[in-house]
């Protein structure tokens, strides 16, 4: 029977919700024993209603959710306690006080030397692939221009992402090598700056478009490439710890 029959069947049969009945969540522990002043009520409802009392936990949950009368008191969105205490606090630095996103105020912050590297994977096939290898794709050297192209990109990282920081980049390196197992290419970038937030974003961006770069030179020759292991993997200066990926 569909939830909307089994309702409708509720309503009339009983008229759970006008004539008062209030079906209280400790009367469904499977711990506590039936109500002594609901049974009287339970012998008028139906054989269809009453069956569900013997039901397990979660049909017995979807009676008390959708077949209880609220209560006078007004209702609370409010969290459980034991929720809140296994709720970690996350602190984001890019939300305010209010909720509303904010940009990182990083000026008292010291200048130091930051680095990081990222990677990302490129699974080509081996049609395209013995083609990247071979350098016969159309559109020319696909290593090189992905290469540049991820370099150029780390620069532009403010630009694509909203709240990132001009960063005044020392240095920025994108390698891409052949794995002829897998059919893929590696990519790996890396970028140096010195100064008073983390290049995190420049590197990621790096590696991002520079794999966007080999999809978009091959995909004429396969629609089943896949960009893959986007991920930072090792993070170096500033006031937080240093992070290497395992």
């Amino acid at each position: 029977m569909s939830i909307n029959r089994l309702l409708h069947t509720f309503r009339i049969q009983y008229g759970a919700v006008n004539k008062g009945l209030f079906l209280q969540s400790r009367m469904f522990s499977n711990a506590l024993p039936m109500s002594v002043q609901l049974q009287p009520q339970l012998l008028h409802l139906s054989p269809l209603v009453r069956q569900l009392f013997s039901y397990n936990s979660c049909l017995r949950q979807f009676i008390t959710c959708f077949c209880t009368k609220p209560s006078t008191s007004n209702f609370e969105n409010k969290t459980s306690p034991d929720l809140k205490k296994e709720t970690p606090d996350l602190n984001l630095s890019h939300v305010d006080n209010q909720g509303r996103v904010q940009m990182v105020d990083v000026g008292a912050k010291a200048e130091s030397n930051r680095l990081a590297v990222a990677t990302a994977i490129v699974y080509l096939g081996a049609k395209a692939f013995h083609l990247l290898k071979e350098n016969k794709i159309s559109k020319g050297n696909v290593l090189t221009v992905a290469q540049l192209a991820g370099i150029m990109a780390s620069k532009q990282t403010p630009n694509l992402i909203p709240l990132c920081h001009n960063i005044h980049i020392t240095h920025a390196e994108v390698n891409l090598e052949l794995n002829e197992d897998k059919f893929a290419v590696n990519i790996t970038g890396s970028v140096n700056s010195v100064g008073r937030t983390g290049v995190e974003m420049e590197s990621l961006t790096a590696v991002t478009v520079a794999a966007l770069t080999v999809y978009d030179m091959c995909k004429a020759v396969s629609r089943d490439i896949v960009i893959s292991d986007i991920k930072l993997l090792k993070k170096l200066g500033g006031k937080s710890d240093d992070h290497v990926a395992t």
